[in-house]
């Protein structure tokens, strides 16, 4: 630490691109955490990656983090305890210049008087969302025009809560969204209300739900909520857990027939189990022809004029 101190200090006069820090120790100080990002982001940072590897104290994260010239931004706390070690500030809602931000167990400031939380920044590209706490937050809305890319991984609530995610994000390109569904044993719900609505420019999606213990069929409905929400893309991956829990619901299994239009590409990851054949076949129907490839990858095939079978590129 005192290192770290040294540098900062001697190079007062110098600008800094990129600042990252691994901390691995433990008792982290929150305020010395906080002088190094304030001298980080005082000298014009660019990108800032925090990575904490060790318990610690909860801090509350410093606003100029997001109203700083930083545009590259990880916030990353590697712990195993559902406490989060960290709480962002409401300056996260509006921030005007970050494109690619990345958040792993930390928990959102809290909503509004109608229980909403708005992320709402413009020019973000990139945001990737994992094993965060939502509390005290009702409805979570992501509208951020330029966004390309989301990924919600493993977001959770404490168990008497929920918390509904809607997007409005007319240029995403990308999703990724899990979750875990616990026993109502457990502290915290991970399943929460996704509405995915007017994906309009979406063409690559991974769903997937880890359930051990909950309930299967209220895990099937929520997987076909999502997929629902995902209808319009190119390209879908899927886990055979969760092919293995629709399955168990030929409801809710046949209606994926009915989901996708646009599918070119399917990538499983048990390519050769008994639900793959079966999904293929759903999505895809008895007369497409299909090949696969590397990765579990099933590309669709497209018949020609002269009755010969192309398949395209998957990118």
């Amino acid at each position: 630490m005192d290192f770290v101190d040294r540098v900062l200090m001697f190079r007062e006069s110098c600008n800094i691109d990129k600042f990252n820090l691994f901390y691995s120790f433990e008792n982290l100080d929150g305020a010395r955490l906080h002088t190094w990002v304030l001298a980080a982001s005082r000298r014009n940072a660019q990108s800032l990656i925090l990575e904490v590897n060790c318990w610690c104290k909860p801090i509350e994260l410093l606003s100029n983090l997001f109203t700083s010239n930083i545009t590259v931004l990880k916030l990353l706390f590697n712990n195993s305890v559902v406490t989060p070690r960290a709480k962002l500030p409401n300056s996260i809602c509006t921030s005007s210049r970050i494109k690619d931000l990345e958040l792993k167990g930390v928990s959102f400031p809290n909503a509004n008087a109608d229980g909403e939380l708005i992320l709402s920044c413009p020019v973000l590209e990139n945001l990737c969302i994992t094993k965060c706490q939502l509390n005290n937050i009702k409805v979570f809305k992501i509208s951020t025009p330029l966004l390309e890319s989301l990924e919600c991984v493993y977001l959770y609530t404490d168990r008497d809560h929920s918390c509904r995610v809607k997007t409005c994000t007319p240029n995403l390109k990308r999703i990724m969204v899990k979750a875990t569904a616990y026993s109502s044993l457990d502290r915290v719900n991970s399943m929460l209300d996704y509405c995915l609505e007017s994906l309009t420019s979406l063409t690559s999606a991974e769903v997937s739900i880890y359930s051990p213990d909950a309930p299967k069929k209220v895990c099937s409905e929520w997987l076909m909520k999502v997929l629902t929400g995902v209808h319009n893309v190119e390209s879908l991956k899927l886990t055979d857990r969760s092919l293995q829990l629709l399955a168990d619901f030929p409801e809710s299994f046949n209606k994926l027939s009915d989901i996708f239009s646009n599918l070119k590409f399917v990538e499983l990851d048990k390519p050769g189990s008994c639900y793959a054949q079966a999904v293929l076949k759903l999505l895809f129907g008895n007369d497409i022809q299909w090949q696969l490839e590397r990765g579990g990858v099933f590309t669709v095939g497209e018949k020609k004029m002269d009755g010969k079978t192309t398949f395209p590129e998957n990118v």
